[in-house]
């Protein structure tokens, strides 16, 4: 799972009261804009669509991909801006739906993974990747990581593999900022795993 969201449970609190907490200004305006359009199905690449080229393309795709992405090399991003604006703009976005319907505002699971992951068969061996610039929480995936291995120490039978780590040089896109490193990690997980 590369830089997986919905791993840890949400926040005891949601999403209205932790911005009712913020002090008002620009910020708390801008978050409440767009949580409260995320919980009317808005995604942010619906977002891009309506603004067109100039808003959608111009502002919302190069500004991300300039500053979320500075370890991809310059001469690329322009290439992964025209991609990511074509996908964001396909003809049928049905798939980008479910992030409203699974994800609360802040890509909080609605069902978190970590209190679905003992439903799964054993022998599937799992790895968790985050960037070490990522704003996904890799503590949660450690936590899993911890709780089978407790479970193993107690029962004694073989355990699930599970393995968390942190790809350096990386964000959120860790396969396309640092992908030497993210395949390397990957092709050595599945040859522990055969």
């Amino acid at each position: 799972l590369a830089s997986p969201a919905g791993v840890p449970r949400p926040p005891e609190e949601g999403f209205k009261e932790r911005l009712a907490t913020m002090p008002w200004g620009p910020r708390r305006l801008i978050f409440g804009l767009f949580g409260s359009l995320w919980e009317y199905g808005t995604t942010p690449q619906a977002l891009v669509r309506a603004g067109g080229d100039w808003v959608g393309r111009g502002w919302f795709v190069e500004s991300y991909v300039s500053k979320r992405l500075p370890s991809v090399p310059e001469a690329e991003r322009g290439l992964l801006g025209d991609y990511m604006y074509a996908h964001f703009h396909g003809p049928q976005p049905a798939a980008e739906y479910a992030l409203t319907a699974f994800l609360y505002p802040g890509a909080c699971a609605k069902v978190p993974l970590c209190d679905r992951i003992s439903r799964l068969d054993p022998s599937l061996p799992l790895l968790f990747l985050y960037g070490n610039r990522d704003w996904m929480d890799i503590g949660a995936a450690k936590q899993i990581k911890r709780d089978a291995q407790d479970v193993q120490d107690a029962q004694k039978p073989k355990a699930r593999v599970i393995d968390v780590l942190e790809i350096p040089k990386s964000g959120h896109m860790l396969y396309l900022e640092n992908p030497e490193d993210f395949n390397s990690a990957v092709l050595a997980f599945t040859r522990h795993c055969k």
